[in-house]
């Protein structure tokens, strides 16, 4: 029989009380290179990371003190932002903060499943939008691409942030399905057209199942239509 306790512990950050559900020993996040899952990494009895409302750090086990490169990203002027006007206690918006934290560490291949999660399935991550716009702003997003985002800016936000991480990528040596749609549809949905059908050509010589290479051709459509709007998830075919 399985015995699952609840222990109380402080962040070694900030002091906040947390408290999380102990089956086996944990081990710290910052030296793994491998969190590129995204489903339940913050839920369950049992989650891959744990993360602290009060100051935003993210780790495996947040009762180790984190590194100094770290403390830095939480300190950063617009992870401090993001604290602010996030829905912090939305799991969704946690992913965002993961991907925000991978790209300050260089890690853009694998900030791109989490932005794309960050936001699926039209979630709102977001409880003041006003600064979003601001940042889109600041990025010279089109402003009729804005205009025509209004009811979800979080969306076109992460999914210009996952456009600024396409530039890192070498997709003709990539072979994860949710790194390369993540990326075109990011770039579709930004009016990225040329290089969303770049990537798709690239994506369509891949190894990739007759599924996945069937949203292919969806997205090839889109484009070709030049429909920013339209979403296809890719979360029943893939495990995440």
């Amino acid at each position: 029989m399985t015995r699952i306790i609840t222990k109380k512990y402080n962040c070694a950050y900030c002091g906040n009380e947390l408290s999380r559900h102990v089956v086996t020993s944990i081990s710290s996040f910052f030296n793994s290179e491998d969190i590129l899952e995204c489903k339940h990494t913050f839920m369950g009895i049992y989650p891959k990371l744990y993360f602290c409302h009060n100051c935003g750090y993210i780790g495996e086990d947040l009762s180790k003190e984190p590194d100094n490169k770290t403390k830095e990203i939480i300190n950063s002027d617009d992870y401090k932002l993001f604290m602010k006007i996030g829905d912090r206690y939305n799991p969704y918006f946690q992913h965002f903060l993961l991907a925000i934290t991978l790209v300050k560490l260089e890690r853009y291949r694998d900030a791109i499943p989490h932005y794309a999660c960050s936001v699926s399935e039209g979630h709102h991550i977001f409880l003041i939008q006003t600064p979003i716009y601001d940042l889109l702003d600041q990025r010279d997003v089109d402003i009729d691409i804005i205009a025509d985002n209004t009811s979800n800016p979080d969306a076109l936000f992460v999914n210009v942030l996952i456009t600024e991480c396409v530039k890192h990528i070498d997709y003709q040596n990539e072979d994860n399905f949710i790194v390369f749609h993540a990326s075109i549809d990011a770039l579709r949905r930004t009016r990225k057209l040329e290089d969303a059908l770049h990537l798709i050509d690239i994506a369509m010589k891949k190894d990739f199942s007759p599924l996945e290479k069937n949203l292919l051709i969806e997205e090839k459509e889109l484009c070709s239509k030049g429909d920013i709007f339209t979403a296809i998830e890719v979360i029943d075919i893939v495990e995440l």
